[in-house]
């Protein structure tokens, strides 16, 4: 108790010597203060002065205060640390373990790896018959895209829609080749399949707001295109897909024909808290605790 009322009192004593510092600065700008008003008043350089010498003073007082603020809250924390120190060390545990989780939250929304060979192979549109050109899309942020255009033959592909098939969160296009060969054949489309950064063979590591910016270059690369029908573009995402698909619309709607969402969840904080249901009190953690925020 000795050492714990020995710190205090040093607390007391620093908070008081920074308070008579920012007194004593604070009386002397009063007296240049009052120095300066018996000039002129309307001399430019006068006021210019004055204001300054005001906008010091409500400094000055505003560090007193902050000052004094932070004597009691500092002395409040010594005196709860000595006296709880085991509730402190659990809290700044807690703190770190949520922190921790926040940040790594990407792992349990996107599986790149998942099956363990969807990083090194890819499927060729040509195992299915398909012709199809395989095209690096670059993003906003300069992250290269693998992805692949499927089209219709010679003016037919001019005549029909576009699809641009944004997948799941596992795997890779090659993995979706087979529902694009079926689209091909039963649909009349072209098919556009991108790979988000971070899949398969594409640059980067996978965020929500990267899978924006690849949506983003893709449409804006249709769009620049002159052997398409530009004036029909359909966006048409599967699963975590459906949510780029969503976020797009709302940036291009005037330039889409129309969309497509297949087995998309509602936002991304409700399907973590059904699949985390088992922690006590997740259903009421606020959205500000998930990283990836409703759509």
């Amino acid at each position: 108790m000795n050492t714990l009322r020995n710190l205090l009192i040093k607390v007391y004593i620093w908070g008081k010597n920074f308070k008579n510092k920012i007194l004593s600065k604070s009386k002397n700008s009063y007296q240049n203060l009052h120095e300066t008003r018996t000039y002129n008043d309307k001399n430019s350089k006068l006021i210019y002065t004055m204001k300054i010498k005001i906008r010091s003073l409500i400094t000055h007082e505003l560090l007193i205060w902050l000052g004094s603020l932070g004597e009691i809250f500092f002395a409040l924390f010594i005196l709860s640390y000595a006296i709880y120190p085991s509730v402190w060390s659990i809290s700044l545990i807690l703190v770190g373990v949520l922190a921790v989780l926040y940040n790594n939250q990407d792992i349990f929304v996107y599986h790149p790896t998942e099956p363990p060979e969807s990083k090194v192979y890819i499927e060729l549109p040509s195992l299915y018959n398909l012709p199809y050109e395989k095209i690096d899309l670059i993003t906003s942020d300069s992250v290269r895209l693998h992805s692949y255009l499927i089209k219709q033959p010679n003016e037919t592909a001019l005549n029909v829609p576009t699809l641009v098939m944004f997948h799941g969160n596992a795997g890779n296009i090659g993995q979706r080749i087979c529902i694009a060969h079926y689209i091909f054949h039963y649909c009349c489309c072209n098919i556009f399949l991108v790979e988000y950064r971070g899949y398969g063979l594409s640059e980067g590591s996978p965020s929500e707001k990267g899978f924006y910016k690849d949506a983003e270059a893709a449409i804006l690369y249709l769009l620049n295109r002159n052997d398409i029908n530009t004036q029909k573009i359909i966006p048409y995402g599967q699963s975590i897909g459906g949510a780029v698909v969503i976020d797009l619309v709302n940036k291009y709607n005037d330039r889409l024909h129309a969309y497509i969402v297949e087995n998309t969840f509602t936002s991304l904080p409700e399907i973590g808290k059904e699949l985390f249901s088992a922690i006590p009190g997740i259903f009421y953690l606020p959205e500000i605790f998930f990283k990836n925020q409703v759509k």
